[in-house]
This record gives C-alpha cells, structure tokens and sequence, in this order.
C-alpha cells in the first residue's frame, strides 16, 4: 500500500498490482484510464471528488504505482486460500458453471469458474461465499490461475469445445490499452 497525504490527511492506496479483482475490474471497464479515475477507484470515491484532491508529488505516485501486469501471461498459482487448485473435471462442476456462470462477466466469471474448481462440490452457497472472497483479494493472486483454468476448460475434449462457445459470451477478456497502469 501507498501512503500518500491527500487534503491533509493521510490516506492508503494500493499499488497497481495490490487492487482487488474489484477494483481492478472497474478500472478495466474504464475507456480514460488515468490518474483521476485510478484515485477515484482506490479510494472509493466518486470521479469529482478524485478530481478535486490535491496530491503533493503526483509524478513521484504515478511511479509509486506503477504497472498493472496482463494475468494472462502470469504463472497460475498451485494454492489459493489454503484451496489445492484442482481442474474442472466432473460433469457437476461444469453444470454449476454452465447454469450459474450466465450471471457473471468477465473477471467475475473467472472468479466463479475459479470458486467452482477450489470447493470441488456443487454448494452453490459456498461456491457465492468464496467467489466474494476471491473477488476482494488482489488481482495478481487470484486472475492468473482463474484465466488459467477457464483455458483449461475449453480445450478439453468434445465437452469442453461446446463449452468454449458458451463461456465465451460471458468472458470477454479486454487487452490492456497500455501495459502502464495509468495513461498519462
């Protein structure tokens, strides 16, 4: 985290690669990814308020930042929460996601695919429970095995071609605009 000194009080940031899958999302979604919305985004405030701060060293935070890294291209972790991270393997769990998964889009959806696969079991309750966790935890951590296991899953055999299609739809990963976190 980043301590900065905003309007005279002390505030904490995240660097860009502490956001959570939230945060991270959201900022994503944006089409101007800049400083402006990036604050807004970290200190849960509205895009006036971010506007108006009066930051000291802003060039010194922009580095302080610095890069949000593709997850694409990041090894998958082997344990996420103390969860062994397992494939997708039985017919239940890719029924849980081909029913529950039309609800969630992109980094959500990784989420759930990714809750699917550490309980093992079709408890949707406990599946919600875990994908909120997953969801609030940093980006870095949690995005490159959920993309990992959403790769996983449409390559597998006859099954997981049709299943290709239908995830698809809903996961509409976004390239980055600029590998920096912030567009000057």
């Amino acid at each position: 985290m980043i301590e900065l000194k905003i309007n005279k009080r002390r505030e904490l940031i995240p660097a860009a690669n502490e956001l959570t899958v939230n945060q991270y999302s959201r900022f994503m979604r944006l089409e101007n990814q800049d400083i402006i919305n990036y604050l807004s985004i970290a200190l849960n405030v509205n895009y006036k308020t971010a506007f108006n701060l009066k930051v000291k060293n802003l060039d010194k935070l922009l580095a302080r930042i610095g890069t949000i890294e593709d997850y694409s291209k990041i090894s998958p972790k082997k344990y996420i929460l103390d969860y062994d991270v397992k494939k997708i393997s039985t017919v239940g769990q890719r029924f849980v996601i081909e029913e529950s998964g039309k609800n969630y889009e992109d980094e959500e959806l990784l989420c759930f695919v990714l809750a699917v696969a550490l309980i093992g079991e079709p408890d949707i309750n406990k599946i919600e429970d875990l994908k909120k966790k997953l969801m609030s935890m940093p980006y870095i951590e949690v995005l490159p095995t959920a993309f990992f296991l959403r790769k996983k899953l449409m390559i597998g055999g006859k099954y997981g071609k049709s299943l290709l299609r239908i995830l698809s739809r809903w996961i509409k990963t976004r390239p980055l605009k600029n590998k920096q976190a912030l567009i000057n």
